[in-house]
């Protein structure tokens, strides 16, 4: 089932905060990052190249950047410096940024393999 989950820390009282085919619809997810920021989730897709945002409790689930633009390729581990969102994509070979709040799909290129930075 591809979803967002918690549990406790012995691995007990597993809850669905989202279940991404019931929210979104689609069937092919790979949901590998999370990260969470103030009272919010985030989390990257390679599935369906997308990244996502919702509440704590998976309120308010949505597409924060939608890849299918040419924007996400292959989105893994994701982070936030608590103003912008960053991850690594292997596709694109490169750490990418956006703003938190969405906005501009478009990635902002930081490093990749070979031009040294």
């Amino acid at each position: 089932m591809a979803g967002i989950y918690s549990a406790k820390r012995d691995r007990t009282d597993i809850q669905t905060v989202v279940d991404i085919p019931a929210v979104f619809g689609a069937t092919t997810y790979f949901t590998e990052g999370l990260t969470i920021v103030s009272n919010d989730l985030y989390w990257t897709d390679t599935g369906t190249k997308k990244i996502y945002t919702s509440g704590l409790d998976g309120s308010n689930a949505t597409v924060l950047i939608d890849g299918t633009s040419g924007t996400i390729n292959d989105a893994a581990g994701i982070t936030s410096d608590g103003i912008s969102l960053f991850w690594c994509d292997r596709g694109f070979e490169g750490i990418y940024t956006a703003p938190i709040g969405g906005g501009d799909a478009g990635a902002d290129r930081r490093c990749r393999p070979g031009n040294g930075r």
